[in-house]
């Protein structure tokens, strides 16, 4: 019976593969801040959280995600904030203004002819302005007037907005051009009561039909990257409803039935109304000045549609022709689409009509799918540009997988001969004569003279066919390296970022399993302004603990993985990042052959400081061979690191974070 030798070599790979996959997660468990996109938007600044309580959270206006808000988070045009239950979001103006966010509340910040301001949506909240104001309710545009004053603003469904002096006093204007002046401790309504006319007049004429485009938040509900299809709803389309009254109190009322049994009121103050939902089809709309004099009937038509042009494709990446498919093999599928997309919607099923199907959301145009049986898949997807709105589905696209090959083993019947021909041949043996070859003399045997004429044959051992058989030995490296960093100080304060050089040495050092490493590095000098500011220093010391599995693809080759712990110390002059800190680091490095001469690698680290900093860092690396014990190459370093105390962090000032990218060279000893 053969002995267990312990783990497979597959088994191996799986736990390598399982190991790394928690590590690598576990970042982002660990801090889910990165995620957010403050440091990467385009969209113009309209202001910052100062200060934040419990369940704050913030969403961009490109993304159906909310995030977890952070201070010193800076809010774009766009995006909206949204405080929970028994929180509260301190919001920062660019005008100087502080916006305070109620607990149950949201907020969106948007722009229109170059202004940007704030739309309040429900909730409470509370302004500081000196000055004039101008902000949204609802879409409404508003007028706030006063000096040095405070008020507090109610927000409810099927209200007017409640406007309270907490401080001086205040004047508010709508879009009908009257102020009304607000008296501290006093609450009246937005707008004053006013005696309606006796004759309510038609609304004048809208434009009878309108094209809607359907966006992805219409359809979907998001469930991670699952989307669920959502039932009929509203669609939000902004339409101006006109009005013959100019009076300050009316109320509209919109149907999807000229009885306007399920209606939807809003009171607006103003001829003209964004009405934000409407239905699809034919709607229904009336108005009225006291609630009980009604105008006649107008309606007008929505049309929900598809983007006309723009149907993205689906195809084999890598080309038309489908690879041959068994279950459990795997295959990549490209979806291209004519203009940029933020995603796609892919839906996959096994039957041409998608009656049964998954639905999911992807934002890459490749996606890798995994078959477990035989059959035919069904694939197709729609795009959604910038603006979310979505095209219509792509044609079908069909994956054919195949039954598994089964070989059958067909056993041979023994050929037999003819009785006859055995007796023939038997007397043929009988009747052939035997004759035996006399066997010549051997040649008489040469005594040798001495001891020394035996003859000595050198044989040179082959060469190996492989330059780079050393990739997982042991090393000394020299790097050079030209690195820049980016941190909130320094964007905040608007400083260009630093760009320098440095070098560095390298040394790992492998004992069968266990190794011990040690890098050094310094800066050289700086090549733009800011980088001469900064004089860096880093020095690492870790310990080592390799695995070797086998090689991807069934090659002969190996695939070394270790995983590490260590120290880290470092250290800058700059004003404007991390003057130094000290983490302990854990990670993972890898390094495995590339054909003949070259090899390629990587690294991936966990940092965490005493003081609660942590650092994220990630590298890759190629090698080349042009003999054995020698080597050069080049790679990349990325780290993003996140103060967690005054003490590291520019001017004491928290929350504080710094990006770091590096390219270096190596020249490598191998021993």
């Amino acid at each position: 019976m053969k002995q267990s030798r312990g783990l497979e070599k597959s088994d191996k790979t799986l736990i390598a593969i399982g190991i790394l996959s928690i590590l690598f997660c576990s970042f982002f468990y660990w801090n889910d801040s990165w995620m957010n996109r403050d440091l990467f938007s385009s969209s113009p600044v309209i202001g910052e959280i100062a200060h934040q309580e419990n369940d704050t959270r913030h969403r961009s206006g490109d993304s159906l995600t909310w995030y977890k808000s952070s201070e010193s988070e800076k809010i774009h045009v766009g995006d909206a904030i949204f405080s929970g239950s028994r929180s509260t979001a301190v919001l920062k103006m660019q005008h100087g203004n502080d916006l305070t966010v109620g607990e149950n509340s949201m907020v969106v910040f948007r722009e229109n002819k170059n202004q940007k301001f704030a739309d309040l949506q429900n909730g409470n909240f509370k302004i500081n302005f000196n000055g004039s104001l101008k902000l949204a309710i609802n879409g409404q545009m508003t007028i706030l007037e006063g000096k040095n004053s405070e008020i507090q603003i109610s927000l409810e469904k099927d209200k007017p907005p409640q406007f309270k002096v907490l401080k001086g006093h205040a004047t508010v204007q709508g879009q009908n051009g009257k102020q009304v002046a607000l008296e501290e401790n006093r609450t009246p309504a937005a707008a004053p009561p006013v005696q309606a006319p006796a004759k309510v007049p038609d609304p004048v004429p809208m434009k009878e039909q309108y094209t809607y485009f359907w966006r992805l938040y219409d359809l979907y509900k998001a469930e991670g990257t699952s989307l669920t299809e959502k039932e009929a709803a509203p669609v939000q389309v902004p339409l101006t409803v006109t009005t013959a009254w100019s009076g300050n109190a009316s109320l509209v009322e919109l149907s999807h039935d000229a009885d306007f049994t399920q209606a939807s009121k809003f009171q607006i103050t103003t001829n003209l109304y964004d009405l934000a939902s409407v239905f699809l089809g034919q709607n229904f709309w009336r108005v009225t000045n006291d609630g009980n004099h009604w105008s006649q009937t107008s309606s007008f038509w929505v049309d929900g549609k598809f983007l006309p042009e723009g149907k993205p494709q689906v195809s084999f990446a890598g080309g038309d022709h489908q690879p041959v498919l068994y279950p459990g093999s795997s295959t990549t599928l490209h979806i291209s689409a004519p203009f940029e997309t933020i995603g796609y919607v892919l839906q996959s099923s096994n039957d041409p009509e998608f009656t049964s199907k998954q639905t999911t959301w992807t934002p890459y145009p490749s996606v890798t799918v995994k078959f477990e049986k035989p059959g035919k898949y069904y694939y197709r997807t729609r795009a959604a540009n910038a603006s979310q709105e979505l095209t219509q589905w792509s044609e079908t696209f069909t994956v054919n997988v195949l039954e598994p090959m089964r070989l059958v083993h067909k056993k041979p019947e023994p050929k037999t001969k003819p009785a006859v021909e055995k007796s023939k041949l038997a007397q043929a043996k009988k009747e052939v004569p035997v004759q035996v070859a006399k066997q010549p003399e051997p040649p008489p045997q040469r005594q040798p003279t001495s001891v020394n004429s035996q003859i000595s044959t050198k044989v040179d051992e082959p060469k190996s066919a492989f330059v780079n058989e050393r990739y997982n030995s042991s090393e000394v490296s020299l790097l050079g390296f030209v690195w820049a960093m980016q941190s909130t100080s320094q964007v905040k304060y608007k400083e260009n970022g630093p760009i320098a050089t440095g070098t560095g040495v390298r040394a790992l050092k492998w004992w069968d399993r266990s190794g011990v490493e040690g890098v050094a590095k310094t800066q050289v000098f700086g090549l733009n302004k800011q980088g001469g500011q900064n004089s860096l220093h880093d020095f690492e010391a870790r310990y080592h603990y390799r695995i070797s599995t086998g090689f991807p693809f069934g090659l002969a080759r190996r695939l070394q993985t270790s995983f590490f712990g260590g120290a880290e110390l470092y250290s800058n002059t700059s004003d404007y990042f991390s003057s130094k800190y000290t983490l302990i680091n854990i990670g993972t490095l890898f390094e495995f052959p590339v054909w003949q001469h070259w090899s390629a690698g990587g690294e991936y680290v966990l940092g965490q400081g005493l003081d609660q900093s942590h650092k994220f860092e990630i590298t890759g690396h190629f090698k080349y061979f042009w003999r054995p014990e020698w080597s050069m190459g080049a790679g990349y370093r990325l780290h993003l690191f996140q103060a967690g105390s005054v003490g590291s962090a520019p001017f004491g000032r928290l929350p504080y974070r710094e990006g770091y990218t590096e390219a270096y060279s190596t020249l490598d000893y191998h021993f």
